[in-house]
Parts: structure tokens; C-alpha cells; sequence
């Protein structure tokens, strides 16, 4: 993990990322692991991605039916977590936080005889905002070929589906000016809240708006020995980094706090030098090895 400030013209502005990498052992081997990145945007930006951060751990882990229903346990998870946040006392009305998360779940065989190999490894992905989440795999087994697979897509107005799901709840979708580029969610009729973001946690100002915490949620069988990287990661590294090259560089590297940091630095580089004033976003990424082992084949759906 590695998470780096970035660079403003107001040198008091924190760094509003943050992220999480827990991990608890089940008996017979297996283990339950979760990664999450979150950005803060807004005043108190750096508040709720802390707040975040902590809350959806614990509320995943604190319910009994994370093995059993780990879709409907996320989904609930990040309800309790938005309801929580905007309790809070510092401002979650325009303030928030983008999250991914991913867990993993290395379940045992069911055997309990000695020398028995099996199991199956899972792995959920719910997220809301413009965070990634991404997979890299060895293609057709080998080790040099790589494929890399998008476990998340950006909830921003530019997303078709996201635009129409916005003007469906009551929001608008226009440009900050006639010369922009980039679109933003509003009010009908007003100058406001002007969110660069359709999803995400607080913003609580602009529900009517169409803006939502229900995050998308998605699941994967992961395969022994071919889906071997999960790489998690803010907007601050992925608007000068392809996925393929992110993981690409993380593979032939090694997962490492250095190689990590090499990516950082450059994704940083290029924020630097395509900025006029030089200001440069927070970079948080993740890089995670995937479990390796033999699956006994016998499960086709994920745990429900």
C-alpha cells in the first residue's frame, strides 16, 4: 500500500485519500481479505474518507452473513456506512468520498482429511465514484502474457448509463462552461452542486439530485495460478496510467512497497508536468498477489 500526497497552491489542504487492507484467518486454511482506496472531495473531504475507511470494515465484519451473502452483506454495509457518515459533525452535505473495495474469500475445502486439497477463492467488488479496481491474470496460463480486466467503472456524468440514471432521479447533466469538457451533475435549473461525481459517500445535498451511495457490486471465481494480481487505486494514479500498464509495471516488478512507490512517482511526474501550476492530485493504490492453490471445480455460483 501506498498512499501519497499530493501537490496544491494551498499548502494547508491535506491529503484526502485513504484506504484499507485487512486481513482475518477461518479455519482449515482459508482467510478473508478486504482492500479498499478512498478520495475525499470537498472542505472536509480527508474527514469523510476517514470515516469511511473505518466504518465499512466494521460493518462488514460485524455481520454474521459476510460467508454467506457476501453481495447482500456489501450492499448493507455501504447503507449503514452513508447513514453513519451523515451523522457526523463535520460537513457531508457537499463533502465526500469516492470508495472501492474489494474482498477476498479463500474458503477451505469442506474435507476435513488430512492431506486434502480444494477449496475456492472469490472475489467481490463494490464501489462507488471514480476509485478503480482492477485484475491482472496470466493469459492462457502463461506466465509473460497478461490480460487485464476493469472490475469498476467510473460513476461520473460522462457514463451514458450514469447520466440517464441522474436525469431519472432529478438531476441535470451539463458543462461547467460552454468551453468545458468535462460535465457535471446540477440541480434542475440551478448552479448547483456541480459534482464531477453521479456515486459516491456524503454529498448529502445533492440526493435529489440523483447522486447515490448504493454501490455496484460484482463478482468473480478466481482461478489458481492465472488470476494472480488485484490492484486497487484513486483517480490521482489512473488519469496518466492505463490499467495495462499499471499492473503490467506491478507484475514485472514484484509487489512491493518500492515498486509501488516507482509508480507513484511517476504518475506524479506526468500530473506535474501537464499541470500549469504544476499541482499534482493524492495518489493512493493497493497491490495485492492473489491466492494460489488447487480449486477442487465443484463450485459454479458465488456463496449467496
Amino acid at each position: 500500500c501506498v498512499c501519497a500526497r499530493g501537490r496544491r497552491t494551498d499548502k494547508s489542504v491535506p491529503n484526502q485519500d485513504d484506504f484499507v487492507a485487512a486481513r482475518h484467518m477461518l479455519i482449515h486454511g482459508g482467510h478473508i481479505a478486504l482492500y479498499g482506496v478512498f478520495d475525499g472531495h470537498g472542505p472536509a473531504g480527508h474527514h469523510c474518507a476517514a470515516f469511511v475507511r473505518g466504518a465499512l470494515p466494521e460493518s462488514l465484519f460485524g455481520q454474521r452473513t459476510l460467508l454467506l451473502r457476501p453481495e447482500d452483506t456489501l450492499r448493507e454495509a455501504f447503507r449503514k456506512t452513508q447513514a453513519s457518515l451523515l451523522e457526523q459533525p463535520f460537513d457531508t452535505e457537499i463533502s465526500g468520498t469516492t470508495a472501492a473495495l474489494a474482498l477476498v474469500l479463500n474458503l477451505p475445502s469442506p474435507s476435513t482429511e488430512e492431506g486434502s486439497q480444494g477449496g475456492e477463492a472469490w472475489l467481490f467488488v463494490a464501489h462507488v465514484g471514480d476509485s478503480r479496481a482492477i485484475l491482472g491474470s496470466h493469459k492462457g496460463g502463461e506466465p509473460s502474457a497478461l490480460t487485464v480486466t476493469a472490475l469498476t467503472k467510473e460513476h461520473r456524468p460522462d457514463d451514458a448509463e450514469e447520466a440517464e440514471r441522474v436525469r431519472q432521479l432529478g438531476g441535470e447533466i451539463r458543462k461547467l462552461r460552454e468551453s468545458s469538457s468535462s460535465a457535471r451533475v446540477f440541480a434542475p435549473k440551478k448552479d448547483r452542486p456541480g459534482l464531477a461525481l453521479t456515486r459516491c459517500f456524503g454529498a448529502s445535498a445533492a440526493t435529489d439530485c440523483g447522486i447515490s451511495a448504493e454501490p455496484e457490486i460484482s463478482a468473480y471465481r478466481l482461478r489458481p495460478n492465472i488470476d494472480v494480481l488485484l490492484l486497487l487505486g484513486t483517480d490521482g494514479l489512473f488519469e496518466f496510467c492505463s490499467n495495462t500498464r499499471a499492473a503490467s509495471q506491478i507484475l514485472k516488478e514484484g509487489v512491493s512497497h518500492e515498486s509501488l512507490e516507482a509508480l507513484c512517482a511517476a504518475s506524479q511526474q506526468q500530473w506535474a508536468q501537464t499541470s500549469y501550476n504544476e499541482t499534482v492530485d493524492d495518489i493512493t493504490v493497493i497491490a495485492a498477489t492473489l491466492p494460489s492453490g488447487h480449486a477442487d471445480g465443484r463450485a459454479t455460483t458465488p456463496p449467496r
